[in-house]
């Protein structure tokens, strides 16, 4: 399973293209719940005056860890709480650390967004930033997470289990027992959990999951195709297109 590219590998490879840039944009945690070098980048942006923007849609959930939550290293950030806490679909936040990237944000939010908002979401997010940390459900997924046939991840509400070529197969098994995976990749099964979820229904998902490891053991050939790859970062040319185009 392929993991972002570290810092020191964007430097090395688009040096270039970082000194004309304005600002630093990532994704994290990512799908697979993996979670960027938060503290190097914010080191090179104050270094060469960037700003560090992140879209951490899906880890609203982790405000309660500053070493992993976005807001603890952006400037500006976005929490889509409606991924992996209770508010309504559509329900997200964004954010600001310094009043001077508050009142720019607030200007360009009131240039887009609309004049009739769902107060419902609204309500729904409210309550969905306020709600709690799991711990003891965190705990139990954390010692399932140390499963061979797990990837481990950075954010414990990301469940990687690996089925190498028998993934969809297994995929269909769960779903007629009444368990949806978030995707397969065609190796891994991926679930999402957040803190609302219920235990005796991880409990379930854990037994099905080992079950399954059992029917389809990963052959030596899926072994080797399911360590991990880091993405090579290949420079390529850059071109503008005109928006009517």
């Amino acid at each position: 399973m392929p993991k972002p590219p570290t810092v020191y590998e964007v430097k090395r490879d688009f040096a270039g293209l970082l000194e004309k840039a304005d600002a630093w944009i990532i994704t994290s945690p990512d799908y697979y719940g993996n979670v960027a070098e938060l503290s190097a980048l914010r080191e090179y942006c104050d270094q060469t005056g960037k700003l560090l923007l992140i879209d951490g849609a899906h880890g609203g959930h982790l405000h309660f860890d500053k070493k992993l939550y976005a807001g603890a290293y952006a400037d500006m950030w976005v929490d889509g709480v409606h991924k992996s806490l209770p508010a309504l679909t559509q329900g997200a936040v964004v954010s600001a650390k310094s009043e001077k990237y508050a009142l720019a944000l607030r200007a360009a939010v009131d240039i887009f967004r609309t004049t009739s908002p769902s107060h419902p979401i609204m309500a729904s997010v409210e309550y969905a930033v306020k709600y709690p940390p799991n711990a003891a459900l965190e705990k139990l997924v954390k010692e399932f997470l140390c499963h061979r046939r797990i990837f481990p991840t950075d954010d414990w509400t990301k469940i990687c289990a690996r089925f190498g070529k028998h993934a969809y197969e297994a995929e269909k098994i769960l779903q007629s027992e009444g368990i949806y995976a978030e995707f397969c990749d065609g190796n891994v099964l991926m679930f999402y959990l957040s803190p609302a979820t219920e235990i005796a229904d991880f409990e379930r998902l854990k037994k099905s999951l080992l079950a399954l490891f059992e029917k389809f053991p990963l052959a030596e050939t899926d072994e080797t195709e399911g360590e991990e790859k880091r993405v090579e970062i290949i420079g390529g040319k850059t071109a503008w297109i005109p928006l009517d185009n």
